[in-house]
Parts: C-alpha cells; sequence; structure tokens
C-alpha cells in the first residue's frame, strides 16, 4: 500500500520525535518566558488572560511554521530567522519603552493600570479650576488627580487614548513573543534537517 506524501505535520511530529530535546526545550522556554515576565510584572495589564492568549499564539505561529517552512533552505530559513529576531528586538523595546511610560502602580497595590496620553475633558476642567493649565506632556504630572479620581484612568484621559495604549501594549507584547516562536520554529525545523542521522533512521 503506498504511503501517503508527508506534510507540515508530519515534519513537526517528526522533530518532536528526532530532535525531542532540542523541540521540548524550545516549547517549554516559550511557555515559560511569559510566565516568568509575569512574574517580573511585565505582562501588559490588558487584557488579564494574555498569558494563556500568548501560549495560543505561540502554538499557532509554531503549527504555521511548520507547515509552510519545514522544507525552506538555507538562504530562506536564514532571512526568517534574521527577519524574526530584528521583529522580536523592535517589539521588545516598543512594548518595554510604552511599559514604562504609560503602566503605573498603584501605590500599596498591586493593581497595574494603562495610563493615557491627552487629558479628558472633565480633567481639564478640574485643574483649570485649580489654577493650573493643561499639559500637552504625555501621560504628564498625574498621580494626584489620578488618585482622586479613584484610577480610574478613563476619567483622568481619554477613553480613546487609552484603549489605543492598552492595545499598543497587547500588540507589541504579542508580536514579540509570535517573532520569537517564528525564529526558534524555523530553526529547529532547519536544524532538524541538517542531521545526518535523522535521515539515516528513515532510510
Amino acid at each position: 500500500m503506498p504511503s501517503r506524501p508527508k506534510n507540515g505535520l508530519d515534519d513537526f511530529f517528526g522533530v518532536l520525535r528526532d530532535v525531542h530535546r532540542i523541540a521540548l526545550v524550545a516549547a517549554g522556554g516559550l511557555i515559560l518566558l511569559p510566565l516568568l515576565a509575569g512574574l517580573g510584572g511585565y505582562v501588559p495589564p490588558w487584557p488579564s488572560g494574555i498569558v494563556g492568549i500568548t501560549s495560543l499564539v505561540e502554538l499557532v505561529v509554531l503549527i504555521t511554521v511548520f507547515q509552510l517552512l519545514s522544507r525552506a533552505q538555507r538562504s530562506r530559513a536564514s532571512r526568517m530567522i534574521l527577519s524574526s529576531a530584528i521583529l522580536v528586538l523592535i517589539l521588545s523595546a516598543i512594548y518595554l519603552l510604552t511599559n514604562a511610560i504609560f503602566v503605573y502602580s498603584i501605590p500599596n497595590n498591586s493593581t497595574r493600570v494603562v495610563l493615557g496620553c491627552g487629558l479628558s475633558e472633565k480633567a481639564k476642567l478640574i485643574l483649570g479650576g485649580y489654577g493650573h493649565l493643561p499639559t500637552d506632556v504625555c501621560p504628564g504630572e498625574f498621580t494626584a488627580m489620578l488618585a482622586s479620581a479613584q484610577y480610574e484612568t478613563d476619567v483622568v484621559w481619554s477613553k480613546l487614548s487609552v484603549s489605543l495604549i492598552k492595545g499598543a501594549l497587547a500588540f507589541s507584547w504579542l508580536g514579540a513573543f509570535g517573532a520569537l516562536a517564528a525564529l526558534v520554529g524555523v530553526f529547529v525545523s532547519f536544524q532538524r534537517r541538517q542531521r545526518p542521522w535523522t535521515a539515516t533512521r528513515r532510510t
């Protein structure tokens, strides 16, 4: 009975069999990194289940890489690895910078909130009542006003700006881990084909 042609998923499971140590270390590392980042307080405050979403994104990227790029030549694999590495660096830098500027830890509380850029009309009126001029600096001097607003960021800044910054944090976070998963997937898939003993076992 003729055997069916191999596809990308066959290569995916072949990686797990033939280079199980590399695959397990890579997959385990990809799963652990978001968890470790969460312990360090670097996970985006929004959405609340982003660690699980990150793992799902990484899994989807890995499956896609093994399906579409399992037989990529060295030149293409090298371009993919380089592109993914550049994306990881750029998106990580964007995330870390945005996180440092727009994520605020409430004093005496473990809660972290996302700040905005551009004061709401209500906040401008409050500042005017105290004789202060609204500032265009993002996010500006906000600690007293945010505390008086019970740390409701939508009261201090426009809802649109808060939503956009939340989206930027989530996108750069997921993009960085997705690019990292692509880098690892291409690398493991290519290295697997370079092992002479793999071909020997299949003959």
